[in-house]
């Protein structure tokens, strides 16, 4: 079910309220009555409120519903998507950061994600025909839906302890899934028709290839998939089969990001690294070197669009902010969505 977005039901619903109490408390005490407030009243509360609510409901930048964003992707046409967990919806944007439509809620239907308390859909990414693979933790699902929100099939993983928090998705230009686990195998592989065709990766101690848990994972439209560990600081290429093809040493890093040159970027402590696709390291700069925003507070995710720009997306004191760069780590424009009265 696609809908166009419903920011502010909350204030919505707050001044209603508000107007109904204050209603029922004058009703209900003889010295206040509606009948008692005069024109110039009724004129004066019509100059507050009118504008507030002209503003909250015209203009969608200034407030977006994002209460707890955990994901952030890019799609065609330079489109943005940002998963909110708490608020139980994916949030497009264009490339000036504009909403443009928003879908999900709460529920086992489709296109819907868990009510459970605590939980809700915790990962997101995008494949190179445009369609997004959404985790669906508490459903034991990851959802499919094309780029304008359109509900395309699931894929089940109940016979798996994959899908909980901090979970990583992938997947490739064949509609292959790629999922990291916390525990070993690290790596599920399923096809385009939702059918576990794969699994690998175990610790070095059982013979593995692994020294460390899995964290990260990136996957190219050709299928190489990217993973890196928690403690060891390396990162493995694999086939779409699970075999080893390289591994390299890299700065930690939980968030992957690929280009369309086939360079890597990861984001740990507040840097971005970029590495080409020999693990050769390129550069690297802080999250917070935008001239726009200085007061960074928390890097929550990385992904880079087909032009090779890199996006941030940031928690904030009162809001997201979202940073984008060019491949050098310049700079080039980025977006504040606040919460409502901050």
């Amino acid at each position: 079910m696609v809908y166009q977005p419903e920011n502010y039901s909350y204030l919505s619903r707050y001044l209603t309220l508000l107007l109904i109490g204050r209603s029922r408390t004058m009703h209900s005490t003889p010295r206040f009555s509606l009948e008692r407030f005069s024109w110039e009243v009724w004129l004066a509360l019509g100059i507050v409120f009118i504008p507030l609510f002209w503003y909250f409901f015209s203009n969608q930048n200034s407030f977006t519903g994002l209460l707890e964003p955990t994901a952030m992707a890019t799609g065609q046409n330079d489109q943005l998507y940002i998963l909110d967990r708490l608020n139980r919806s994916v949030q497009q944007f264009d490339s000036e950061g504009h909403l443009v439509r928003s879908w999900g809620g709460r529920g086992k239907a489709q296109g819907e994600f868990s009510a459970e308390l605590g939980e809700g859909p915790d990962a997101l990414t995008v494949d190179p025909a445009g369609n997004l693979y959404i985790s669906d933790p508490a459903n034991r699902r990851v959802e499919v839906f094309d780029g304008s929100g359109h509900f395309l099939r699931q894929v089940r993983v109940e016979q798996l302890d994959s899908l909980v928090e901090d979970s990583r998705l992938g997947a490739d230009s064949q509609g292959n899934l790629y999922l990291v686990a916390p525990s070993p195998p690290f790596i599920h592989k399923f096809d385009a028709q939702g059918r576990q065709v794969a699994s690998w990766g175990t610790l070095a101690k059982d013979g593995g290839q692994f020294s460390s848990k899995a964290l990260g994972l990136a996957v190219s439209p050709g299928g190489q998939i990217y993973v890196s560990e928690n403690n060891s600081r390396e990162l493995l290429m694999f086939d779409g089969q699970g075999h080893l093809l390289a591994r390299w040493k890299i700065s930690a890093g939980k968030v992957l990001g690929l280009d369309g040159g086939g360079n890597l970027y990861t984001l740990s402590d507040g840097l971005i690294h970029k590495y080409d696709r020999e693990g050769n390291p390129v550069k690297e700069w802080s999250t917070s070197s935008s001239e726009n925003h200085k007061s960074i507070n928390i890097t929550l995710d990385l992904a880079v669009d087909r032009q090779g720009k890199v996006l941030t997306l940031h928690d904030l004191d009162g809001g997201i902010y979202v940073q984008k760069f060019d491949a050098e780590g310049r700079p080039l424009s980025g977006w504040a969505f606040r919460l409502p009265f901050w």
